[in-house]
């Protein structure tokens, strides 16, 4: 008797681990009753309500891929995984690629993760939980990627551990890789495609453009001061992770008459949104039509380029930096002469 209740103790104790490793990638549901949509099957079509009060049908996507992704806001691996879901999906806009997710949380819930996070990506609620049933989701993250004929290519059920984790299955449903910027950035495809760089040594392009605050900036105005210069966007995990060591930086060395300043291209409403949520009140530059962004060859985000007296460029850097310590010893290389 002993030794029975002693293997049983031993089996659940197998039990719980297992189930806790499993709790590390996905978060476990009740499992449906009908089976999941197979490889090679037609992707099931659905309609839904998304967040910003809009609808979303599968179908009407026929003719691109698609990463169509199932969570929710308490599933600790969903929100994991999400920065790589988005930089992959940047990564392969150009080749036509569709991103969009479905959750069954209440729409205020979600709203509220969303801005709390900055996120921009579409979300279509399923509040009676049909179209998980009809993928027979059990787990989540539960990842579906469907070419352009609406056959299911591959799925992943779990957290990916990184992009290239997510890039690897979209490169299966014969997407193409585009060539990386640096670590750290995320891909932005101009309007037009860019190739060069601006080399450190030539001017900085002037520019003026308009603020959140209706002011307007020229950069050559501040001839005469350092400038960092950083071009990002609110959705771009990378930009908002740096922004704290750009404002600490800027505010260490504003003394040596440092000037900081931004530049994003989208919507007024959307950056207003976020600087209010985020309490942030540094200069934001609006550049609508992408001109000055065409103009300084930003092929990746977030990319700070710094600035001397004289309107030089001294030193740019693609990627998000990983400390203050980081964007200070940039602006030595502008602060040195001064």
């Amino acid at each position: 008797m002993i030794r029975s209740h002693h293997r049983l103790f031993c089996l659940a104790a197998v039990c719980v681990f297992l189930f806790s490793v499993a709790g590390l990638t996905a978060c476990a549901e009740p499992v449906p009753i009908d089976t999941a949509p197979e490889v090679g099957a037609l992707a099931p079509d659905f309609t839904l309500p998304t967040v910003n009060g809009l609808s979303v049908t599968l179908s009407d996507y026929r003719g691109k891929p698609v990463m169509l992704n199932f969570w929710t806001t308490g599933c600790e691996p969903c929100r994991r995984h999400i920065p790589y879901l988005l930089e992959a999906s940047d990564k392969m806009s150009k080749e036509g690629l569709e991103f969009f997710t479905v959750s069954r949380d209440e729409e205020a819930t979600l709203r509220k993760f969303m801005q709390q996070e900055g996120y921009v990506f579409v979300v279509a609620v399923d509040p009676d939980r049909a179209v998980w049933e009809s993928y027979n989701i059990s787990n989540t993250p539960n990842t579906f990627f469907i070419d352009s004929d609406g056959i299911i290519r591959s799925t992943h059920i779990g957290a990916f551990n990184d992009t290239s984790q997510v890039l690897s299955e979209l490169e299966e449903m014969g997407l193409t890789m585009p060539p990386t910027t640096a670590a750290n950035a995320v891909p932005v495809p101009p309007a037009t495609a860019a190739k060069v760089v601006l080399e450190v040594g030539t001017p900085a392009p002037d520019f003026t453009l308009t603020t959140l605050n209706g002011q307007s900036v020229t950069l050559s105005d501040y001839r005469g001061k350092p400038v960092m210069l950083n071009f990002w966007a609110t959705w771009c995990p990378y930009c908002r992770r740096q922004i704290p060591y750009l404002l600490e930086a800027s505010d260490k060395m504003s003394k040596e008459g440092l000037e900081f300043f931004t530049v994003s291209r989208e919507e007024e409403a959307t950056i207003s949104e976020f600087m209010q949520q985020e309490g942030y009140a540094f200069t934001v530059a609006v550049d609508p039509d992408s001109a000055v962004w065409e103009s300084y060859h930003i092929g990746g985000i977030p990319h700070t380029f710094f600035i001397d007296s004289d309107g030089i460029i001294r030193s740019t850097h693609i990627g998000a930096f990983k400390d203050t310590s980081q964007v200070l010893d940039e602006l030595q290389k502008i602060l040195a002469d001064e």
